[in-house]
């Protein structure tokens, strides 16, 4: 008789697997993957799925199965996070300095000095709000979440292709939980605020880079890895 169903034969692995031994979950693809998972999906067959992927036939094909079925599950949680962006946003209600007491004197102060000359070239343009501030926030913050996610998911698809001995189910789950953290409020709003900060000089981006350089080699010379330091020297490479 042909089952319509997998799970009988996933419950059939995970009890042979069990009576012979078998590491868990949390060993084999470690603890903070294995909650990352329990948190982004109630499917305990991807669970088990993950656990004995390496009695697949087609371990790659497997993998990557699993992996489409968890982004389009992060995919559907960050609709909804996205989704609250503009009603988070709109609980703020930025005050204006319009009607306050200095705003007020100061007013009074300048229509009294008439007689007083007014240099052109040292007059400040008056300064003014968009009409909606928050909508152009929240659909900036949730504009910088989306091209962040597109660019994971294009480098997460490069790696599709690899096989499994060159990109593990491990290392998978890390890239998904990359791409799924990367959805969230607080990152959207520290990315916005990043964007408005200065660009280094080259000078200061040179020597940046020669500090940086100089500690890798410290490290080196140590035995410590440097892959952290080297990350931050690539970063600040790119920085534009």
């Amino acid at each position: 008789m042909k089952l319509t169903s997998p799970l009988p034969w996933f419950m059939l692995i995970l009890l042979m697997t069990g009576l012979n031994g078998c590491n868990s979950v949390q060993k084999l693809i470690g603890s903070e993957n294995a909650a990352m998972l329990e948190s982004l999906t109630s499917s305990k067959s991807i669970t088990s799925r993950i656990q004995h992927i390496d009695q697949a036939n087609d371990r790659q094909a497997a993998r990557n199965i699993i992996i489409q079925e968890l982004l389009a599950e992060s995919d559907r949680k960050c609709a909804l996070v996205l989704k609250e962006v503009p009603e988070q946003i709109n609980k703020w209600h930025p005050g204006s300095v319009d009607g306050d007491k200095l705003t007020t004197m100061l007013t009074e102060n300048i229509a009294k000095r008439e007689f007083d000359p007014l240099n052109d070239e040292l007059t400040n343009n008056p300064l003014a709000a968009t009409e909606n501030p928050q909508k152009e926030l929240a659909d900036t913050i949730i504009s910088v979440i989306e091209k962040q996610r597109q660019q994971i998911l294009s480098t997460l698809k490069t790696r599709e292709e690899i096989d499994i001995h060159g990109y593990s189910m491990r290392q998978a789950l890390q890239d998904i939980r990359y791409y799924h953290n990367s959805c969230s409020i607080p990152y959207g709003i520290s990315t916005v605020a990043a964007s408005t900060t200065p660009a280094m000089t080259p000078e200061e981006k040179q020597a940046a880079i020669d500090a940086l350089m100089q500690l890798r080699q410290t490290l080196i010379e140590q035995g410590i890895s440097t892959r952290a330091v080297q990350q931050k020297i690539d970063a600040v490479i790119m920085a534009k």
